[in-house]
């Protein structure tokens, strides 16, 4: 059942990026299969785009979506699958409350995480929570062309 809080995303759309790419969606796919991991994606918005339609059918419903820009905190509505657009423009305060929600998850909580660059240079001066980062890279999708 589609959540009405996504856009319409078809696993049809095919990720027209380096077979590399392909290949590391096919290999987290097989992973979301079995385990419910936090997935951070990273890359340019349209490579974000095909790995988020690539993988949502296989996210635990319902799913919701939340970018700093849009609130000061994430969706009221019951949530088992939270995607954070822009996880690296979240203020230390949304990074804090982020990360007592996924203290609190239980376990039932997986978070899909994305940003335009990679976090760890961010983590190294001090602007993101070290243990938010690994919170959220458990499973990292580096799209970028590096």
């Amino acid at each position: 059942m589609a959540s009405p809080l996504l856009p319409s995303r078809r696993h049809s759309t095919v990720f027209s990026h380096a077979p590399v790419k392909q290949k590391a969606l096919a290999d987290a796919v097989s992973i979301l299969r079995r385990l419910r991991a936090n997935v951070l994606i990273v890359g340019e918005p349209d490579a974000i785009e095909s790995a988020l339609e690539y993988i949502s059918p296989h996210l635990a419903e319902p799913v919701a979506e939340w970018s700093p820009w849009t609130s000061p905190t994430w969706p009221d509505e019951p949530f088992r699958t939270l995607i954070v657009s822009h996880v690296d423009e979240m203020s230390l305060e949304q990074q804090q409350q982020l990360m007592s929600l996924n203290d609190r998850g239980d376990g039932e909580l997986q978070v899909i995480s994305t940003a335009k660059a990679p976090l760890f240079a961010v983590v190294e001066q001090n602007a993101f929570l070290e243990r938010l980062y690994y919170q959220l890279n458990v499973l990292l999708l580096d799209l970028t062309n590096r």
